[in-house]
C-alpha cells in the first residue's frame, strides 16, 4: 500500500511507476467515492456532477479501482433491471478481488481510512478486508 498526501501525489506516484516499467496490472490506484461518482462509478447510487471536482488524467483511469470494476466480469455483465443493492454487492466483491490482485496500490492517506474497500466497519470493530505486507507513505514528515 503507497499512501500519498494528495491526490495529485498520489497519481504522481502512480505516473513514476508507469513510467518505471512496471506492469499495469499489478497497480491499483483507489481514489475516493466522490470522485468515483465523479467518474461513471454507479456504485451506491450512481454518478454526481460537481464543477470542482479532480480529474483524472486519461492515461491514468485504466488504472483506477472502479475502472477496474466496472470493466470485470462480476460487475460488465449482470443483466439489465438488477436491484441497486444486487449492483453494490458485485461491485464490492470486485473491488477486493481486484485489490487483492494488486501488487502495489496507491491512494491518498485519508482513502486509506476512510475507502469503504480498504475498511468496513466503525471503531472498535473495524475489518480490512484487504491486507498489506508493506505501507509506504510518502512525505509522512511534513
Amino acid at each position: 500500500l503507497v499512501c500519498a498526501p494528495s491526490n495529485h501525489a498520489a497519481d504522481h506516484i502512480l505516473d513514476r511507476l508507469m513510467s518505471a516499467g512496471i506492469p499495469a496490472h499489478y497497480v491499483t490506484r483507489v481514489y475516493s467515492r466522490f470522485i468515483e461518482r465523479c467518474h461513471g462509478s454507479g456504485y451506491k447510487g450512481g454518478t454526481t456532477k460537481s464543477e470542482g471536482r479532480f480529474e483524472i488524467q486519461l492515461h491514468l483511469q485504466e488504472h483506477a479501482l472502479h475502472w477496474k470494476v466496472s470493466q470485470s466480469p462480476k460487475v460488465k455483465f449482470l443483466p439489465w433491471g438488477r436491484s441497486q443493492g444486487t449492483f453494490n454487492k458485485s461491485y464490492e466483491s470486485g473491488e477486493v478481488q481486484i485489490l487483492r490482485d494488486s501488487r502495489i496500490v496507491i491512494t491518498t492517506c485519508a482513502s486509506a481510512y476512510l475507502h469503504t474497500a480498504l475498511v468496513k466497519g466503525e471503531p472498535p470493530h473495524v475489518v480490512r478486508p484487504v491486507s498489506f505486507d508493506s505501507i509506504v507513505i510518502d512525505e509522512a514528515a511534513q
